[in-house]
């Protein structure tokens, strides 16, 4: 059985310089798998033309052991930063759930999305449910008033999180009650 150090897991990355292609090349020349979260974007020049473009600015996901990203980042220092876990001081580890959770929200192309940074604690005191219908079944995050609206907001902790237009409440099942009063 494989140690903590050498199983696969997701990490988040903090790219500087535009060096996210430079990366994703070379992590997937070691054999690693990458995800870059991206949007759709219409351009109108001569004609509406659609593209994507990086989601978050310099946000890369890596999928590799955290012995492999300590090694690599010795010969990569100005290229990234590792999301560290506060309380080891090592690489954050992102579970499996919470990566699929917030990847699979991402791939819907919504326009209400709103990606909130990194600060990912001040809503955690709205409800968290999981969406039973919709466009966003199956997701969990929580619901939260954002500028007066409420919003549907799907994270991983402490590196992004995205809110997304008010969800019915027929469509979602309360995981855990709103700690506000």
């Amino acid at each position: 059985m494989k140690s903590d150090s050498a199983s696969l897991c997701w990490f988040a990355l903090k790219v500087f310089y535009r060096r996210t292609s430079l990366l994703e090349d070379a992590f997937g020349a070691a054999g690693y798998q990458t995800y870059v979260p991206r949007i759709i974007v219409e351009k109108i020049e001569g004609g509406v033309k659609y593209t994507t473009k990086p989601a978050v600015a310099s946000l890369l996901f890596v999928r590799c052991t955290e012995v492999f990203l300590v090694d690599f980042k010795k010969t990569h220092d100005t290229d990234f930063l590792y999301y560290t876990d506060l309380a080891t001081k090592r690489p954050g580890r992102i579970p499996d759930a919470e990566f699929d959770n917030f990847k699979a929200a991402l791939e819907i192309s919504d326009p209400s999305a709103e990606y909130l940074g990194s600060d990912t604690n001040w809503f955690k005191d709205g409800a968290r449910v999981r969406v039973t219908e919709g466009v966003h079944k199956g997701r969990e995050g929580w619901i939260r008033r954002i500028k007066g609206n409420k919003r549907f907001i799907v994270c991983i902790e402490g590196v992004s999180a995205v809110a997304f237009q008010a969800i019915p409440p027929a469509f979602l099942e309360v995981l855990e009650p709103s700690k506000r009063q």
